[in-house]
């Protein structure tokens, strides 16, 4: 047995082909449109057996939407979900009635389509990454990253016949996987790129590898998995700053492979690690922390044969994990908050009377523990994406900031002879008072300027951010900053954001922000 080319099937992680962030086939462009799910992973788990099971209490209820309810557009069909951000916004594709996928973006029960493309990941100022496609009949695409309704193409290298943008963090760093056929076969190669520039590339030692492992955090550090010809095994590995060889994470002692899926902001990796006895694979699911030391959540067996198979893994920043599972033909979602607690997340739903699908395959978890992902009803004659909202942090209202250039949100046409005027409003929410740090940001393709409230626009970089105004969160009906200015051609961006932490640094996971894209032509 080729064990390179069989644990492709048997241990990468992941539901979705490229529209939906990744996939655990080989063959990553055919869209999942129906049923359950083109790519079963024959992976066979025989046993389930966490490493305990203890009873403590906890706080997590969920409440159950079906995204299948929201309002399509007229011509368009079916919305597939891919990745959910800190303000529970979803982005994937919708297709039209000629079979096209468009990028979509679903926020409080409205769903806003943009330009075709392909969503396999977005960061959390709004950048989706994805791949737009070059030749629909021989399943060629070219990287690109959608922004509003544009699109920026990311070049072919010499040599590449397919490429897609897998993973972005918020400075806008992308990993591009890309494909070259040579005379002795394919080789897979992955590119980290900043605005057309490329500063590291790495190409795999064989064709075996999990696609949608590769990640890259906010700090730079890069997960995934190689095959390593040289052990004969699989190996999580990982990238730092200013990168060059990988570090190879460790197996358990009495395992032989390791595998990474991602990596979060904390700077842990979660993977697995395992070791192939003669008809079954023990598994041992966790995560390794900075110094590559490994912590198991939970353990099972799997035995060759058995219709039993993983379907996801993901976590988030608060290693919050959620896996999913397919055993003794019923499918499973489990929430982790902790390596000694497992619990079933349909038991967590409130409004239980809605469920209309299986919790099946949860594909994506923000760090306030909303939760997405994909199931059927018993029959499979019809399945769902969904949203799970954690009632525990739902509770409160985030701050709702906008911004509107010439009274237009998202999107503003104008020549380069009309005048601008941006106008800033915010609904606090549930944080009316709370002292926080105030930003207004405006950036075109090579630089970015800071709003101030006594200096005006000042140049600066994403990494000296500074803020218009430090205090509490107020009701702004509208705050008009500039009227009358002329932009020169080119397409501009503008942000206006709330983070609730009070420290003069921007804090992702605190951030709220409205955005609108201003396209200065001749």
């Amino acid at each position: 047995m080729n064990k390179s080319k069989y644990r492709v099937y048997t241990t990468a992680v992941g539901l979705y082909s490229i529209e939906g962030g990744f996939s655990c086939c080989e063959n990553f462009n055919r869209p999942l449109r129906s049923k359950w799910l083109g790519c079963a992973l024959a992976l066979a788990m025989g046993i389930f057996s966490p490493v305990s099971h203890a009873d403590r209490p906890h706080n997590y209820q969920y409440h159950y939407i079906s995204l299948s309810e929201a309002l399509l557009p007229e011509g368009f069909i079916q919305f597939q979900a891919g990745t959910i951000d800190n303000k529970r916004q979803v982005y994937g594709n919708v297709w039209d009635t000629s079979d096209v996928a468009h990028v979509a973006i679903y926020r409080d029960g409205t769903l806003s389509v943009l330009q075709p493309g392909y969503v396999s990941t977005a960061n959390s100022l709004g950048t989706i990454g994805g791949a737009v496609v070059i030749d629909p009949l021989e399943y060629v695409f070219q990287a690109a990253l959608f922004r509003g309704n544009q699109v920026e193409l990311i070049p072919f290298q010499p040599g590449d016949t397919t490429a897609r943008v897998v993973s972005i963090n918020d400075s806008d760093i992308v990993i591009v996987r890309s494909e070259q056929v040579m005379p002795y076969g394919t080789t897979l190669t992955y590119r980290l790129i900043k605005d057309g520039e490329i500063f590291f590339s790495y190409q795999l030692p064989t064709d075996s590898e999990c696609a949608g492992c590769w990640k890259i955090n906010n700090q730079g550090v890069v997960s995934g998995q190689i095959f390593d010809p040289d052990l004969a095994a699989f190996r999580a590995i990982r990238f730092k700053p200013p990168y060059g060889e990988p570090e190879l994470l460790a197996p358990l002692p009495e395992d032989t492979d390791s595998e990474a899926f991602s990596v979060n902001d904390s700077g842990f990796i979660l993977g697995m690690s395992s070791a192939d006895f003669e008809n079954f694979v023990k598994f041992h699911y966790g995560v390794w922390d900075d110094e590559g030391g490994f912590t198991p959540y939970f353990d099972f067996i799997s035995y060759f044969g058995s219709e039993d198979f993983l379907y996801s893994a993901v976590f988030n920043d608060d290693n919050l994990l959620v896996l999913s599972i397919y055993l003794d033909k019923v499918h499973y979602s489990y929430l982790m908050p902790e390596p000694s607690k497992i619990l079933n997340i349909e038991d967590l739903v409130v409004n239980k009377a809605d469920l209309d699908v299986t919790l099946a395959a949860i594909t994506d978890i923000n760090n306030h523990g909303d939760i997405i992902g994909y199931g059927c009803n018993a029959e499979i004659s019809y399945c769902r994406n969904f949203l799970l909202i954690n009632l525990s942090k739902a509770n409160v209202m985030a701050p709702r900031p906008a911004i509107q250039a010439n009274g237009r949100s998202e999107f503003l046409n104008l020549s380069k002879n009309d005048v601008l005027t941006l106008t800033v409003a915010l609904d606090p929410g549930g944080y009316d008072g709370k002292a926080s740090d105030w930003w207004i940001l405006a950036a075109n393709n090579s630089d970015t300027f800071w709003f101030t409230l006594d200096h005006g626009w000042i140049p600066s970089g994403l990494d000296q951010p500074i803020p218009v105004y430090k205090g509490g969160l107020m009701p702004i009906s509208s705050y008009q900053i500039f009227d009358g200015l002329q932009l020169p051609v080119g397409t501009h961006h503008f942000y206006f954001g709330v983070d609730t932490i009070m420290n003069g640094v921007i804090d992702y996971d605190d951030l709220s922000y409205g955005k609108v894209i201003v396209e200065i032509g001749d």
